[in-house]
């Protein structure tokens, strides 16, 4: 008899809130179909410095705590509509996905964690 299987009645949700300081590196290709709108392809890597993990609302992890990997790389793909109606305003929202490029544990950890986020921006830029 197979003792590993699953029992959906027993299951459990658990949350994770995950903090990284993120530094990005992006590139892109812009298009100008109007004078006054552009459209920007992007695409880069991002390098992730854990900060901490709130596991369920009652347990924080750490750096210190050795499970998760101190530094971690994630790639980025996205685009950015920019509308520009004077000289010095523009407009812009943007949207962008990230993955992980590796685990986020340590080796022999007994979690793997490959993040990915999808997100959005909306601004208001002033032009000197």
């Amino acid at each position: 008899a197979n003792t590993n299987l699953y029992d959906t009645q027993n299951s459990q949700l658990i949350s994770n809130d995950y903090r990284y300081v993120q530094v990005p590196l992006q590139a892109g290709y812009q298009l100008r179909p109007r004078k006054r709108l552009n459209i920007a392809m992007l695409g880069g890597l991002l390098t992730n410095w854990f900060v901490r993990n709130t596991v369920g609302d009652e347990l924080v992890v750490r750096p210190d705590d050795g499970l998760y990997r101190p530094v971690t790389l994630a790639g980025t793909a996205g685009m950015r509509f920019r509308y520009r109606p004077t000289q010095r305003w523009s407009a812009s929202l943007a949207g962008i996905y990230q993955q992980s490029l590796h685990s986020g544990t340590r080796p022999g950890a007994d979690v793997l964690v490959r993040p990915q986020t999808i997100g959005m921006s909306f601004g208001f830029d002033y032009h000197f």
